[in-house]
């Protein structure tokens, strides 16, 4: 089966998580400052992209044209992918209409939820029942 070997990799990596996930939190637990600094600026960087994503979206839009223009340019002089390219335009349009709105929104969303768990635990730690 085409499917199994990436199946089989993320079942791995879901072992993996499982059996050490618990241990590298708990070290990590303890020296959790630093990484709550790393943590806020993570957020902030994420935060300040969607702004960027938005802002490039037209530039975005035209490459998005210019892809769907080579394949479907390309698939063009098969009879049997021609299929393949009405689909490509179907996606294309697809994603002009709410791909780079959506794409900007779940950075800002992120990256807000990101930065705002750093600065409840690195200065409110009250918020969450600690000391």
């Amino acid at each position: 089966m085409k499917g199994s070997p990436p199946s089989a990799a993320y079942f791995a990596v879901g072992v993996l998580l499982l059996l050490f996930g618990a241990g590298v939190a708990g070290a990590l637990e303890e020296s959790s400052r630093p990484l709550l600094f790393v943590q806020f600026v993570v957020g902030v960087v994420l935060f300040a992209l969607s702004f960027w994503v938005e802002s490039r979206k037209d530039r975005a839009m035209a490459a998005v044209v210019r892809w769907r223009d080579r394949a479907v340019g390309g698939a063009a002089g098969a009879r049997g992918l021609a299929a393949i390219g009405r689909l490509l335009e179907r996606m294309s349009a697809w994603m002009l209409a709410k791909g780079g709105g959506m794409l900007s929104w779940v950075l800002g969303i992120a990256g807000f939820l990101v930065a705002r768990d750093a600065v409840v635990r690195l200065w409110f730690p009250q918020l969450m029942g600690g000391a």
